[in-house]
């Protein structure tokens, strides 16, 4: 048993680690197609791409492993099984349950680690990744002068540039640039017939040397001043400008601005920002009652929809007053009527989105629960799956381990939404696709080692 057991484990570890970095890869080319737009014409270093990269690899983590598992177990058993192993161990009267146990033992060891990760690392690598990639979205592309198009990038300056040319198309020719740097409309322009691009030794600054060119220039109104030119046009041999581009570096963002979102919060943070929620939601339904009960005399919040709340009103209570009287009472009525109103929508507005916040926390706990849980899951559904399709390699096992997982995930962000909109319960939004499988596990393992088909549908219709 113990030569059948590192049989089993050798034959396991080789393509789960295989899988899990091409996984990996795949989501990490995901995300970068993803923000594509938002990376490329930066100019960002490559310590900046190398450090986001790192901490979104790092928060993929949870969502490659469990599909790892599931392609590797699939690959394992489909071989073994392909060439008739499987059947050889099951003559010897070795069940394909004491088969899986030694990996069964390694894939819990996974997951535990997985929940170690996920509660203790992900928080930091999701507050690091996210506050950097916001930090990028948010900077200026660099400075890229096109052929005939107009460069806005700068602020004040519209740029424009028939010719690039040279060794590093850093000649120019016909330059026209619109100076709008002093709020003044298009008061200021600048043409030249050639010129020079560069940037400072400090980066700091991008340098135009124009040659050969014009400025022209509408002079500020001045009443005071009857000799006033209203235009100005010079020319000049040389003319040197310099853009500063400090708008253009990256500015990292406080951290501490996010460190208190949900999946910036370990598990015991959760259930203190839940306690906190709770208690906020709580005290703010306690004010919105008090509003009412003070003003008007209500003994609860649901008096308002008794009818006891109207029987003491005398209908022809106005006619005690003048016309006039009446009319102005009934104005202000309307008025605290309509305010009310408004204050009722503005608290409802409010307690849904405190309450979908709470939601939100708790997903939050039992999610760090359920990424664990489904590495153990999807190899009790790949084993005796690989088993039962009795092929190996990354051809059919791919297939069907990336069915699996999609359905797997496609039910699960389903009853998650349910649970934001207060649907169902937080622990069902995310338990209910682990239940569904984790049955669908058993019948399959029942199945495979009781050698019953599974895909032949004449075997269901006899």
């Amino acid at each position: 048993m113990k030569i059948l057991s590192k049989f089993i484990i050798r034959s396991f570890i080789g393509p789960l680690i295989a899988t899990f970095f091409i996984v990996l890869f795949i989501l990490l080319m995901q995300f970068l197609w993803k923000y594509i737009d938002d990376l490329v014409g930066k100019g960002l270093d490559w310590q900046i791409i190398t450090e986001l990269l790192l901490y979104t690899s790092a928060s993929l983590v949870t969502l490659a492993l469990p599909l790892a598992i599931l392609l590797a177990s699939l690959i394992t058993f489909g071989n073994i099984s392909e060439k008739s192993e499987l059947i050889a161990c099951k003559a010897a009267g070795i069940p394909l349950t004491r088969i899986m146990l030694p990996l069964f033992l390694i894939v819990c060891l996974l997951g535990i680690s997985a929940f170690t990760f996920s509660n203790r690392i992900i928080p930091y690598t999701n507050l690091k990744s996210r506050s950097l990639l916001y930090d990028i979205t948010r900077q200026k592309p660099t400075v890229n002068l096109r052929e005939g198009e107009f460069f806005t990038g700068i602020d004040g300056y519209s740029i424009k540039i028939g010719e690039k040319y040279g060794v590093d198309n850093n000649k120019l020719r016909d330059i026209i640039i619109y100076d709008h740097s002093q709020n003044r409309g298009n008061t200021k322009v600048i043409r030249a017939e050639k010129g020079t691009m560069s940037l400072s030794d400090n980066n700091i600054f991008f340098i135009l040397t124009l040659e050969n060119g014009y400025n022209y220039e509408e002079a500020e109104k001045n009443k005071n001043n009857k000799n006033r030119y209203p235009f100005i046009s010079t020319q000049f041999e040389k003319e040197i400008i310099r853009f500063n581009l400090s708008s253009f570096q990256l500015e990292r963002t406080n951290e501490n601005l996010y460190k208190n979102n949900y999946n910036m919060l370990n598990l015991n943070q959760l259930k203190y920002s839940i306690d906190s929620l709770k208690k906020v939601y709580i005290n703010r339904i306690g004010k919105y009652s008090a509003q009412f009960t003070n003003k008007y005399s209500f003994e609860n919040l649901s008096s308002l929809n008794s009818n006891n709340s109207t029987k003491n009103i005398d209908s022809n209570l106005l006619n005690n007053f003048p016309s006039s009287k009446s009319k102005s009472l009934l104005l202000t009525a309307k008025s605290i009527a309509r305010t009310n109103m408004t204050y009722s929508n503005t608290t409802e507005i409010d307690l849904k989105y405190k309450q979908e916040k709470i939601q939100r926390h708790r997903l939050e706990v039992h999610r760090k629960f359920t990424l664990s849980f489904a590495c153990l899951l999807l190899f009790l559904i790949g084993a005796p799956l690989g088993a039962i399709i009795k092929k190996g390699g990354l051809g059919m096992p791919m297939v069907v381990s990336i069915m699996i997982f999609v359905a797997y995930h496609v039910l699960g962000i389903t009853a998650e939404k349910m649970s934001i909109n207060g649907i169902i319960e937080p622990f069902w939004g995310m338990w209910s696709a682990s239940a569904l499988f984790l049955l669908l596990s058993f019948i399959l393992i029942y199945r495979a080692n009781n050698e019953y088909p599974f895909f032949n549908l004449k075997y269901y219709f006899k």
